[in-house]
């Protein structure tokens, strides 16, 4: 399919091409929207996803092939809040964006306020989920956005716990410490 050329640019609704890749992406975006939920909805469908990797890794073993990334429940640390990240910022945001700029999600177009213009205009890590079709004057608000930048910033938070907790069990004094207790153990 493909998008307007025209001046104004964007959907061209009579084109049945954008109609139908308007429609696939609601379908898209109803497949992969589980950042979009309430936390506790979200983390529900990650830790079923999880699972299903993890059932595709054991089901790969159980053949003789190569496990897949990620879905070696035995062998691979859980780096799920790394992944979530990666999901919502370059698969779930962009979509998301693009559909809300097309008024194809609930929600509102509402005016800014001269206070918040200023961080509206500096963004966030997931500025890619910033809709765009009224810059710098009016915010999309919806409860989807407000669940996808909460849930990110969850995910975010949790991945720099996870990073910290990698180098301080790297860290050299740690496995001279580790070595200390292990020696101490030998002498017993």
């Amino acid at each position: 399919s493909s998008v307007s050329t025209q001046s104004t640019g964007g959907m061209d609704w009579s084109s049945p091409e954008d109609r139908i890749l308007a429609l696939q992406m609601c379908i898209k975006l109803a497949d992969i929207n589980a950042p979009c939920k309430e936390y506790e909805l979200h983390n529900q469908w990650t830790e079923r996803i999880v699972e299903e990797f993890y059932q595709q890794g054991d089901d790969e073993a159980a053949v003789g092939m190569p496990v897949s990334a990620y879905m070696d429940r035995h062998k691979d640390p859980p780096k799920v809040p790394e992944l979530q990240l990666n999901f919502i910022k370059h698969l779930v945001a962009p979509l998301y964006h693009a559909m809300a700029s097309s008024c194809l999600v609930p929600g509102a177009w509402v005016p800014i306020s001269e206070e918040e213009e200023e961080e509206y205009r500096q963004g966030s890590d997931l500025n890619c989920a910033q809709p765009t079709i009224m810059p710098h004057t009016h915010k999309f608000v919806s409860s989807l956005q407000k669940n996808l930048d909460s849930n990110y910033a969850i995910w975010k938070a949790r991945n720099e716990e996870y990073q910290a907790s990698l180098q301080e069990s790297a860290s050299p004094s740690n496995g001279a410490i580790e070595e200390n207790v292990i020696e101490e153990e030998k002498e017993e």
